[in-house]
């Protein structure tokens, strides 16, 4: 994880609370140094000062989205004094993932690992792919290694018959969320994301499922602003899920014709 914070105070009180919630981080103090580092390492999380010299967190934020695509950027939380109506707003349209408040608070460094943890690790793993290797393939495996667990390889008709399943029953429980979202309705919401992250665990779409479980959690602190970031989020890993599953499809239905 990376730090960006120039105030001293902050950044030991900061790396304290990382530290004993068992994880590691590197320190900048300006908005500058925060692109560099992102440039030179991959970061899972970058927490944010929004107010820094040379350049702001607002400006490194644009610099970082604008120039990394969204599965190949940290997760971005935005750190500030602000608390006024609509400062959250302008730190999300600035392109960051979430907001914390100064006093810096254990609940709340908590509460953003919880929301963003398991993402900001599958965008890890997806950065460390080997070159040339696509996102539908790095799904394909996946799902190939989850078949294999549970003894189906050899049964190609149903393997066949299953990815079918799949395609109406992810379609059906996005738009149960996007309708319980609407209507802000939470036990519906929990209970279509809890559906859906069951289905992707178990065809081996761990990604989708990490985005499932992070719109459970908040969900559950009717965080509805993260929620509909998250099931904008949800639509495209759906997609690439649903091309890994029709590229296994057509694998299997060659395999099965070829002599």
């Amino acid at each position: 994880m990376l730090i960006a914070e120039d105030n001293p105070v902050n950044q030991k009180l900061l790396r304290r609370v990382l530290q004993q919630l068992g994880y590691t981080s590197d320190m900048v103090e300006n908005g500058v140094e925060v692109v560099e580092a992102v440039n030179r390492k991959h970061y899972d999380l970058v927490f944010m000062d929004v107010h820094m010299p040379e350049m702001d967190g607002m400006e490194a934020t644009r610099l970082i989205v604008n120039s990394k695509m969204r599965e190949r950027r940290p997760i971005i939380v935005a750190v500030t004094a602000d608390a006024l109506q609509g400062d959250k707003e302008k730190c999300l349209q600035a392109g960051m993932d979430d907001y914390i408040t100064k006093p810096i608070r254990i609940a709340d460094i908590q509460g953003v690992l919880n929301r963003w943890g398991k993402i900001a690790s599958t965008r890890s793993a997806q950065s460390e792919k080997p070159a040339g290797t696509s996102e539908t393939d790095v799904l394909e495996h996946a799902m190939l290694d989850r078949i294999q667990q549970l003894g189906l390889e050899t049964d190609p008709d149903f393997i066949l018959e299953l990815i079918d399943s799949y395609a109406p029953l992810f379609q059906k429980q996005y738009a149960n969320l996007q309708d319980a979202y609407a209507k802000k309705d939470t036990g519906k919401l929990h209970y279509a994301a809890h559906a859906l992250k069951g289905a992707s665990l178990n065809i081996g779409a761990t990604h989708l499922a990490a985005v499932c479980r992070s719109i459970e959690d908040s969900t559950e602190q009717k965080d509805f602003d993260t929620v509909g970031t998250l099931i904008e989020d949800l639509n495209e890993t759906l997609q690439k899920t649903s091309a890994a599953l029709q590229a296994i499809k057509t694998r299997l239905s060659q395999q099965k014709h070829s002599p």
